[in-house]
């Protein structure tokens, strides 16, 4: 797989021998066919990051498309949407000269790797960024495969409290130290979407030299036993599924060990240029609605970045929104009123949601319509409802790519028959989900009407704050209630 083959197959796109293999290929290159009949192209942002002449590029291709925004997605990527077939090969060329390579971006390839959003300038174990660089440079080196049973998820986390949820990916990687030498516990198995499931642990230290040797293996076990008959059975989880815990690790450990004696798969890091000094530095989290960044909003972001004279740095979510990284107390505050409509105080405000019916052609429900619905119920609130209220993650159908089985409160899109044959838009909700330090997935509370969504937040909001209790603690203790004032909606 390279880009130029794909950039080939554009040039005779309008040839039925194009058309045919245009079909074939697409996906494997972030190309997705959407309902208005054009096309979603995603770019790889490697470790998250946009430096200002990325962003510079961005801008300028995003208006030369005459687009309003950059979608951000939770895998720290970055996508245009309604791309027609004669825009493709500029947005895949300009994409790829500007770093944000489009190869192996979907299909049955290793996905864009995932990292804790502030590493390297917060409290952690170490800095991980150098690790996610010099695996994706491998990966680069020796061509991305486009031929696994189903897609291959891998995420870093920098510290234990998991903030990128490592535990919940094919293969994740905790940074932690033994002895004062830097390596990595590491999970396997991790999904989301039908049947979801916690990764198990399967080595509690290998070295930091040892991930790429770990991704091999998983990635030999993957193709060794993954289930190329059914797609919906195929991801690695269905591998652990059908094992079991211990047979699974035994297959993988046997591969690591093989792998480990393989010279060339192991890292050769260099730390030195990742040394940084946080202490009295501030992070700043930018929030667009929907992970719609708009052009003028980068515009502003990258300008901002430019007049400071300091280290500092872009990195994306997997939240869908941006850190910008190491300021100080008086930038950070700049930064807060500059950009006022980006910057949500409060985490119920900052919603993680896919695209939804209105481009995916997956998705049930359009999902901007219910972002939409309650951004604007919950700012008539008062504070301290904004305040008690936590995260929410909403997918529009079973494929969680709004991530909200391990959200506080998550809502899953599904349609409904009624007697007279009409659809109605459903949610199905789930409580008590956490994305760090001991992540969990969440518990469906049932189904509940799009419409009535409003009324739900109503009553919660209310209930919690006459516990006088916080939100974790109230659903704990109070499931029967939540679940009798739910069957009102069913």
């Amino acid at each position: 797989m390279d880009i130029y083959n794909f950039l080939n197959v554009l040039d005779i796109i309008n040839t039925e021998k194009g058309e045919t293999e245009f079909s074939k290929i697409r996906s494997s290159y972030g190309v997705y066919l959407e309902r208005t009949g054009n096309f979603m192209v995603r770019g790889r942002v490697n470790s998250g990051e946009i430096t200002p002449e990325q962003g510079i590029k961005l801008i300028s291709l995003g208006r030369r498309l005459n687009k309003e925004s950059i979608h951000i997605t939770t895998r720290q990527d970055i996508q245009f949407h309604d791309i027609s077939k004669e825009e493709l090969k500029i947005t895949a060329k300009e994409l790829e000269e500007s770093g944000f390579s489009i190869v192996g971006t979907g299909g049955n390839t290793i996905r864009n790797i995932v990292i804790s959003p502030k590493s390297g300038y917060e409290n952690e174990e170490f800095d991980v960024s150098v690790h996610v660089k010099e695996v994706s440079k491998k990966l680069k080196d020796a061509g991305i495969k486009n031929d696994f049973p189903r897609k291959y998820k891998i995420a870093f986390s920098n510290n234990e409290t998991d903030d990128i949820n490592a535990q919940i990916n094919d293969l994740g990687f905790i940074a932690i130290k033994k002895n004062d030498i830097k390596g990595f516990k590491v999970y396997g198995g991790g999904g989301m979407g039908k049947n979801p499931r916690q990764g198990i642990l399967l080595q509690d230290f290998i070295t930091e030299e040892e991930v790429y040797v770990s991704i091999t293996a998983m990635a030999e076990l993957f193709n060794k036993y993954g289930n190329r008959e059914n797609k919906h059975k195929a991801r690695i989880r269905y591998i652990l599924d059908n094992f079991g815990e211990t047979k699974f690790k035994e297959e993988y450990l046997k591969l690591f060990f093989e792998k480990s004696k393989e010279k060339d798969l192991k890292l050769n890091l260099d730390n030195s240029s990742n040394k940084f000094e946080y202490t009295n530095k501030e992070n700043l989290y930018l929030h667009p609605l929907h992970g719609k960044l708009k052009i003028n909003d980068l515009e502003k972001i990258i300008n901002f970045i430019k007049e400071i004279k300091y280290k500092t740095k872009i990195r994306l979510t997997n939240t869908q929104g941006l850190y910008i990284l190491g300021l100080n107390k008086e930038d950070k505050k700049k930064g807060e009123e500059i950009f006022y409509d980006l910057y949500n105080q409060h985490k119920v405000l900052s919603l993680t949601a896919c695209t939804g019916a209105s481009t995916c052609t997956l998705g049930f429900l359009k999902t901007d319509i219910l972002v939409k619905e309650i951004i604007e119920f919950l700012k008539t609130k008062n504070e301290k409802v904004l305040e008690i209220l936590p995260n929410i993650g909403i997918s529009g159908c079973i494929n969680s790519c709004g991530q909200h089985l391990i959200f506080p409160i998550g809502f899953m899109g599904k349609k409904r028959k009624t007697e007279n044959g009409n659809q109605l838009d459903i949610y199905e909700i789930f409580l008590g989900g956490r994305r760090a330090e001991v992540l969990k997935i969440g518990e469906s509370y049932g189904d509940i009407e799009r419409s009535k969504i409003k009324d739900f937040f109503f009553f919660f909001g209310e209930k919690i704050l006459e516990s006088k209790k916080d939100y974790q603690t109230f659903v704990d203790e109070n499931k029967i209630e939540i679940e009798n004032f739910l069957n009102y909606f069913k």
